[in-house]
């Protein structure tokens, strides 16, 4: 099986922004029930939502978008997942309780619907969610038997054909590598969220009885609950479905070398979780619970930035599992349909705008090498990322304008880069060269007779910190890392002399601070 190979170019975070953005709001349908997943059907210049709920599969006609016109409901055992796909004029709903597979035929709306199930010959009991391919096969993920005894691990996939007969599929075969929660198929290839196990893998479906596992790869949180691949086919988008969880991007053209991209997640310290991701064109669209919709420009999908936001929920943003549980973007008309789990069906349609990005590259001024966990933040906007171990740093922003560009580290003085033109669908290069000079509030003088030097001071293993002028044989030598952290603190009792310092530390740029009474002298090493 191979192996994940990362390289992290940045992790995307930001602040909680405006609570409505590029989102019109056409119309919002309540129902008596809590809701789950939402999909879509169209037929005959009609257009529907199909909704998840509790007790229930609803099927509601939004083709006039500000009047939507609840037509017919099929009651179902009381289960707080039911997912649903569509093939042809049938949608197939799965729920987490009991009853097998409900097909619904849709073929006579606005008329009439006929219902039925499919329990493949006592196999299907309860499943968490269902794909169904471009070629009429049905993939059911997290399933469980009528008697309830397949392990949950191997609660995997079972893989049908509708081909024949849609009401009565046909059984093909079983994946069982893992309790699978989610997937994606398209054409010989099927991507699996296996969110126990903490990954996703890449199976070959080419021969459906005789599959095979291509790769797998870690995702960020390790709880990897919903995977979506580009139009393009060379990007896969997750979900990690925890406190503060992150959607991840990874190039999947080479699938000997998996790359993960990015890391991006919104109003950080809140412990926002993310559910669902759906790629259309160059965008993404992302159920993030109490956060609401939410629009990402992913046309560099390195570089992911937030254009359009609705927030359906009332509650604070915050790491629970309530608003909104899913999203579907791929009606006709181009409107959204979005299902809250407490406020249930809304109605929008979208304007889509190309992000404004901002990329650059973060030096140190005295050494010019790359320095790696700096912040650069766009002030009073709340987008803000961090430079990687290459000093490199990616950002941007819905909106177009001028903005003043802050660059900071914990433990440094910031520096301010003002004017910073940024443009829709362009990307502004802004290469920074940034000195870390310790902000310390102390009055303390500067060093008149103190002296330290570093010999070498860029070293691979260790290096000597020659010391002198310590005024009556008492000093303190303290080794901070960048982040404003105590490494090694010594207490000092002779006028001068050395100590050796950096074997098993990490690569990158330390400060040793050497203090005597009211005098202090600092000299920046690196280890490389």
């Amino acid at each position: 099986m191979k192996k994940l190979i990362i390289l992290l170019l940045c992790s995307i975070t930001f602040l909680p922004g405006s609570a409505q953005k590029n989102m019109e709001l056409r119309s919002v349908q309540l129902f008596n029930s809590t809701l789950s997943d939402v999909w879509g059907y169209a037929s005959n210049g009609r257009e529907y939502a199909l909704v998840g709920l509790n007790n229930a599969f609803a099927i509601v006609d939004v083709t006039d978008p500000e009047q939507p016109d609840p037509l017919f409901s099929v009651p179902g055992y009381s289960s707080d997942w039911r997912d649903i796909h569509t093939w042809n004029d049938h949608a197939y709903v799965t729920n987490e309780k009991d009853g097998g597979l409900l097909i619904v035929d849709m073929s006579n709306l606005p008329d009439s619907i006929s219902a039925t199930s499919w329990t493949a010959d006592t196999l299907l009991k309860s499943a968490h969610n269902i794909w169904i391919d471009e070629n009429g096969y049905a993939y059911i993920f997290g399933f469980n038997s009528l008697n309830e005894q397949i392990p949950y691990n191997n609660r995997g996939v079972i893989i049908a054909d509708l081909n024949n007969d849609p009401k009565n599929p046909d059984l093909i075969n079983i994946y069982s590598e893992n309790y699978v929660h989610d997937g994606y198929v398209r054409g010989d290839t099927m991507w699996l969220g296996e969110i126990s196990a903490g990954f996703f893998s890449v199976v070959d479906v080419s021969d459906k009885n005789n599959l095979q596992v291509l790769a797998s790869a870690e995702t960020p949180g390790r709880f990897t609950h919903n995977v979506w691949l580009s139009d393009d086919g060379k990007t896969l988008f997750t979900t990690d479905e925890i406190e503060g969880g992150y959607f991840g991007a990874y190039d999947v053209s080479d699938l000997n070398n998996i790359t993960e991209l990015t890391r991006y997640r919104e109003a950080v310290g809140t412990g926002l979780i993310p559910h669902n991701t759906h790629a259309l064109g160059n965008y993404l669209w992302n159920s993030y619970y109490t956060y609401g919709v939410n629009l990402v420009d992913a046309t560099r999908p390195d570089n992911l930035v937030e254009t359009g936001r609705y927030d359906t929920s009332p509650f604070p943003s915050r790491g629970t599992y309530d608003g909104c549980w899913g999203t579907y973007p791929y009606l006709p008309s181009g409107n959204i349909l979005a299902s809250d789990i407490q406020e249930g069906l809304f109605v929008f349609t979208p304007t889509y705008t190309r992000a404004c990005y901002l990329e650059g590259t973060i030096t140190d001024s005295f050494s010019g090498t790359f320095l790696n966990g700096v912040n650069v933040e766009l002030i009073s906007t709340g987008a803000e990322t961090k430079s990687d171990i290459l000093g490199e740093y990616k950002t941007g922003i819905a909106e177009s304008g001028m903005y003043d560009v802050r660059v900071h580290f914990q433990g440094c003085f910031s520096k301010i880069i003002t004017d910073v033109q940024l443009s829709n669908g362009q990307v502004t290069v802004l290469d920074i060269e940034f000195e870390c000079i310790v902000a310390n509030t102390d009055e303390i003088n500067e060093p008149a007779t103190l002296e330290l030097k570093a010999q070498p001071s860029a070293f691979n293993n260790q290096t000597e910190l020659h010391f002198k002028g310590l005024k009556r044989e008492s000093g303190q030598l303290q080794i901070f890392d960048l982040a404003g952290r105590v490494l090694k603190s010594l207490d000092l009792n002779t006028e001068s002399g050395q100590v050796i310092i950096g074997e098993n530390w990490a690569p990158g740029f330390y400060l040793a601070v050497l203090l005597s009474d009211n005098e202090k002298i600092i000299q920046k090493i690196q280890k490389l």
